[in-house]
């Protein structure tokens, strides 16, 4: 891709997310552009800044501001998973082609794999805000934790309160793939929604459990309550001991005896992890979104790009359409699938 250095940084969605997205571009860009349809968004958006920015209600609007300069220009996408799609048709036709797009890509199975075809077909630089894939998090299970734990990892399981199966179990779901190395084959689950979406009203909030299956037994089990505030618990466990994934993507790791694992080898007598930990790490603690950014600023392909989003947000969905199907549903959903179009009233 032949383009200048992006001179101007046009966030769309300026909420909580947003917000701290807004303060990292803040320090990369000559140029702010800011479009949340809330007034009071723009204004907290402003008061957060060191530096001018421009600031509309709609996306059409903000392409006074960039005219001329769309190869100059990457949009950071963080408002509703419902607008995902009219956002990035909308910056396709203003002519930008570098987007950061905040997770679900898009909010049906049919949007996903047209938001993907035309990013190949028209040459854009698409990264995806899936960070517990290049944060290290990963690299470090697999190349020491797991070894500690006598092996490669067997299942992942994540549980906990009001979490959403997929504004957060899009994260873990995606997370599983990273690790496992692999495509989950199945998913079997049992949700129900809620109204009680913090972003808005009119957005769902699913609960309940959802299996998802990866080649060689290997799983992942997911399980919310809405009527339970409690942080989630995430645990990756190996053949003789588990790694624990902390709020702040710390990593924990805790193993069982092994004087007790020699004198008897055998996976049905399971023991207890000991409670002092064998090992700790902890990511880099820079913004996430730096590193795509860094990417696709200079007109690199990203990190983790829109074509590696598919299939995990892909699973995602396909536990809600499993649990309305009350079966289980193999993956990928296909785009002929009578539930491919259905647009999920995602955040």
């Amino acid at each position: 891709m032949n383009a200048p250095p992006s001179r101007i940084g046009l966030l769309i969605g300026a909420g909580s997310v947003g917000s701290r997205h807004l303060r990292v571009m803040e320090q990369r860009y000559e140029q702010l552009v800011v479009v949340d349809p809330s007034q009071a968004a723009l204004d907290k958006a402003r008061e957060l800044m060191q530096c001018d920015m421009r600031s509309f209600r709609d996306l059409t609007s903000a392409k006074e501001a960039i005219i001329g300069h769309e190869h100059e220009t990457t949009a950071v996408v963080s408002n509703w998973g419902t607008e995902r799609v009219r956002t990035f048709e909308t910056l396709l036709r203003m002519g930008i082609k570098r987007m950061f797009l905040e997770k679900p890509i898009a909010n049906s199975i049919s949007a996903v794999f047209e938001i993907a075809h035309r990013s190949s077909e028209d040459g854009l630089l698409v990264a995806v805000g899936h960070q517990r894939r290049y944060v290290g998090v990963i690299d470090h299970l697999l190349s020491s934790a797991m070894p500690a734990c006598g092996g490669r990892p067997t299942h992942v399981v994540v549980h906990g309160g009001a979490k959403c199966m997929i504004t957060q179990g899009m994260h873990w779901v995606d997370f599983a793939f990273g690790l496992f190395g692999t495509n989950a084959i199945s998913v079997d689950a049992d949700l129900s929604v809620d109204t009680i979406n913090p972003r808005g009203p009119s957005l769902g909030y699913w609960a309940g459990s959802a299996v998802w299956r990866f080649p060689d037994d290997r799983l992942l089990t997911i399980s919310y309550s809405n009527d339970c505030s409690v942080a989630e618990s995430v645990y990756v466990y190996g053949p003789t001991g588990r790694a624990e994934i902390t709020d702040d993507l710390d990593v924990i790791t805790c193993i069982r005896d092994q004087n007790q694992v020699r004198s008897d080898p055998r996976v049905t007598r399971t023991g207890l992890v000991e409670p002092e930990p064998a090992m700790s790490w902890s990511p880099d603690r820079g913004p996430s979104i730096g590193m795509q950014l860094d990417r696709i600023d200079r007109g690199l392909e990203p990190v983790f790009g829109i074509q590696d989003a598919v299939l995990p947000t892909n699973a995602t969905l396909a536990s809600i359409i499993a649990s309305r199907r009350g079966s289980r549903q193999k993956l990928p959903i296909g785009a002929d699938d009578e539930f491919a179009d259905m647009e999920w009233p995602i955040s």
